[in-house]
């Protein structure tokens, strides 16, 4: 995660982009950070990991803000168990990424 970090506010600073990171595994500050910041950013990226599966609340915060979702996954969750094929986030974001490539930038 924290290389993760790293790459991504190097590229921020290369192209004048401000980037900031939060982790939690509680729903309700993932669900206080994007309401927090989903009228005042351009764009989250997101991975909501396991409550990508189970989360009425994320899916409600992030169609009652104004910025872009991008929904990203670390596995292929469509290669895993079939429970996981089912997304309460991807109709409501913008675009869903999984197991992007390990080429940060």
């Amino acid at each position: 995660m924290r290389e993760i970090e790293e790459k991504c506010k190097e590229y921020g600073e290369m192209n004048n982009l401000s980037v900031s990171f939060f982790q939690s595994n509680i729903e309700g500050e993932l669900i206080d950070r994007i309401q927090e910041y989903g009228f005042s950013s351009d764009g989250i990226l997101l991975n909501p990991a396991a409550y990508t599966h189970t989360s009425v609340g994320i899916r409600d915060a992030i169609m009652a803000i104004d910025t872009s979702v991008i929904e990203i996954h670390i596995s292929n969750t469509f290669s895993r168990e079939d429970f996981r094929h089912n997304s309460y986030i991807t109709p409501v974001s913008y675009t869903h990424l999984t197991q992007p490539t390990k080429r940060i930038v």
